[in-house]
């Protein structure tokens, strides 16, 4: 319930919608507030506001700092961090959102999001920022029970910082950003999107693949003790504070679970001495037909360093299309190594695609899938992904197939099937 609530008739003036002037505070958990404030317009005092203020803010008990979030009510909106930086905004009736490497992408519902031009895009927020802190600056509104110096002041001061990241500045993040990833981060999980990214090793042990847009002509290639230590520096330090609202942990690139034991042990100590442990664990992508053997104790001792699920390409179960794929066509091999990891507790993540092969294949790859995700005996704590394979087929068809594919699969395992579009990721800030 409110903590407190203030309400006055309409002022004169006011259109005839019961509309009043209100003051609200209430409690967000982990100590923040949701203040929503009504008035007159802010700049000329003219008459009524009709796109009313809704002003946002909260402590993040991951992040460390406030970030605050400013609204109006007519839809235009901005999300801003500690240092100023926007993640998420909408303007002019578009929803923009930045990614770690500062690109501007704008995000539409079952669209596959697209990027937009950054320079644009950065000055239209910036202009926002400003926009909102003249608006903030004319508006008489107190924050009542805010921590002392947390209120219009602070919102002020984010909004003002925010209207100094010029186009120019974020095009010098980008670049510490690549400084700091030497390789770019095009795939996760979905369920790990929110994950911070590091990378132990770099492309992808298989270089046969015929069907992937992510690693062609990418060598594999592990990270040295040096590398890998200055790659943690660098990433940690391009973070900063921020670092500690990522709630898991994802090692890339292609396979980082094809690093020996020993090295991979090493890499998970190293991250959690820096890192600490995070509420999903550490997440990995992992090529069992490239990959050391590992019986069930070595898995167990990846997860006592942190390691919590490990994500597989199954792609399909049907053997010689696995093999057109340029993937290994014995099951069995592909089975044991599964279950040597799901018997140590392990969770996996196990990927089947829609829209390989022919559509004389259709009916025999449906099949073979829900059979070998069978023979997995996965468990409610495990997840099945069903992503179309975008460009393969015309949407329709493709989206059939994927519906099909999806029931299937969800007869024949107890895990989560839930739906997966790769086009749809970006490393957001």
């Amino acid at each position: 319930m409110p903590q407190a609530i203030e309400e006055s008739p309409p002022a004169p003036g006011w259109p005839e919608d019961g509309l009043t002037l209100l003051e609200l505070v209430w409690p967000i958990p982990r100590g923040g507030w949701l203040l929503s404030w009504r008035g007159r317009d802010l700049t000329n005092n003219r008459g009524p506001l009709h796109d009313a203020l809704v002003l946002a803010f909260r402590f993040d008990a991951y992040l460390g700092s406030i970030r605050c979030k400013v609204q109006r009510a007519c839809g235009a909106s901005i999300r801003i961090d500690d240092i100023g930086r926007w993640s998420s905004a909408r303007v002019d009736g578009l929803m923009l959102r930045r990614t770690l490497s500062c690109d501007v992408v704008r995000v539409t519902g079952a669209t596959p999001c697209s990027l937009v031009d950054s320079t644009t895009g950065h000055e239209s927020v910036r202009a926002l920022a400003e926009e909102f802190a003249v608006q903030l600056e004319a508006a008489d509104l107190t924050i009542s029970d805010a921590p002392k110096g947390q209120g219009r002041e602070t919102l002020i001061k984010r909004l003002s910082l925010a209207s100094q990241w010029t186009a120019e500045k974020y095009g010098d993040e980008s670049k510490r950003f690549a400084e700091a990833y030497p390789e770019a981060v095009e795939i996760l999980p979905p369920d790990r999107y929110g994950d911070l990214v590091l990378l132990p090793a770099l492309g992808c042990p298989n270089s046969r693949c015929s069907f992937c847009a992510f690693y062609k002509d990418r060598r594999f290639r592990m990270m040295n003790d040096g590398e890998f230590a200055n790659h943690l520096d660098a990433v940690c330090d391009f973070m900063g504070e921020s670092v500690s609202a990522r709630h898991g942990i994802f090692l890339g690139s292609a396979s980082a679970l094809s690093l020996s034991q020993r090295l991979l042990v090493s890499r998970l100590v190293r991250i959690g001495e820096r890192l600490g442990t995070r509420k999903r664990g550490v997440g990995a992508f992992w090529d069992p037909d490239h990959c050391p053997e590992r019986t069930s104790d070595e898995w167990a001792v990846l997860q006592e360093h942190g390691l919590r699920t490990a994500y597989l390409g199954l792609e399909t179960g049907l053997a010689s299309l696995r093999a057109n794929l340029g993937k290994s066509a014995d099951m069995e091999r592909l089975l044991t190594r599964v279950r040597n990891a799901r018997d140590s507790g392990l969770s996996l993540g196990v990927m089947v695609l829609a829209g390989i092969g022919g559509t004389h294949e259709i009916d025999a790859h449906i099949e073979e899938s829900a059979a070998v995700i069978d023979a997995m005996e996965l468990s409610p704590k495990d997840l099945v992904f069903v992503s179309p394979l975008v460009g393969a087929r015309d949407r329709r068809p493709l989206n059939e197939e994927a519906v099909r594919l999806h029931a299937a699969l969800a007869q024949r395992t107890g895990a989560k099937v839930a739906p997966y579009a790769a086009d749809k990721f970006h490393y957001y800030s």
